[in-house]
């Protein structure tokens, strides 16, 4: 469930000039199978997390901008070839607008939960709004393999809602959270957060970023996975989530539509 915020046309002009870390000073963590949303989070400023769109509907599903032409999400999140793509901080904001995008899974809906299956990119028209729109890098290669451990702090960020009885699906939140392991239920896949801070029901394939720098230098930040469920099965929100690294979902548009997203 987090929510994703996208600004006014005007306003997305000046988004886009910010760094990094103006536009994703505090992003928040998701864990959603079955579309979960951002649990002991906030709401997301104007501008943050500009990359984190919604998918087929305000509240739905949660993705993340890595392209200007690729969305990514959960494989449990697309149930046709086309969806819509939603951009900005919640439905009925200023400058929010979608588009229909054209989506390939690796999984049929939740038969890939928690495994390196579940995930989704959706391919987008060319627009010049999205053109205005800061994109989230991926975090693969010698990048992954130096930065991406157990132990590294995270956002979660979705449009979800903010407990398992709750609502307020459909605005962005965001929440602090930590990579708990790697691998842990499959091979590729991350567990993140717990009972207290982490992705809830419409935060499914959203985002889950980290900030990479070292003592020289500042990269800002990188996408490392997407939302796919439930840490374990006896819990819903209250628990861990596991995520798809993302990895997966850019090696399969790198090969499908061969555009380089890296």
């Amino acid at each position: 469930m987090v929510r994703l915020l996208v600004c006014a046309l005007p306003i997305l002009q000046a988004c886009a000039a910010l760094s990094p870390d103006d536009a994703e000073t505090e992003p928040a963590l998701e864990v959603a199978a079955r579309a979960e949303a951002v649990v002991g989070g906030r709401t997301a400023e104007a501008c943050q997390w500009p990359s984190t769109v919604s998918v087929n509907a305000w509240g739905s599903c949660t993705g993340t901008l890595i392209h200007p032409r690729i969305v990514t999400t959960a494989a449990h999140c697309i149930m046709n070839t086309q969806t819509n793509i939603y951009f900005g901080a919640g439905k009925s904001t200023p400058g929010a607008f979608s588009l229909s995008a054209r989506c390939k899974a690796g999984a049929q809906g939740s038969r890939g939960a928690n495994t390196n299956k579940d995930w989704a990119y959706c391919v987008l028209p060319e627009d010049e709004r999205v053109k205005q729109i800061p994109v989230t890098p991926p975090l693969v290669g010698c990048e992954a393999d130096r930065y991406l451990k157990a132990g590294t702090p995270a956002w979660v960020v979705g449009f979800g809602i903010t407990s398992a009885q709750g609502g307020g699906a459909g605005i962005k939140r965001q929440v602090p959270v930590m990579i708990n392991a790697l691998n842990k239920q499959s091979p590729g896949t991350l567990d993140v957060g717990d009972a207290a801070q982490g992705a809830c029901h419409g935060d499914s394939g959203g985002p889950l970023y980290v900030h990479v720098q070292d003592g020289t230098h500042d990269y800002g930040y990188r996408v490392v996975g997407s939302t796919s469920g439930a840490g374990a099965r006896a819990c819903d929100c209250p628990c861990s989530t596991g995520y798809v690294n993302i990895a997966n979902p850019v090696k399969a548009a790198e090969e499908t539509e061969k555009i380089d997203v890296t």
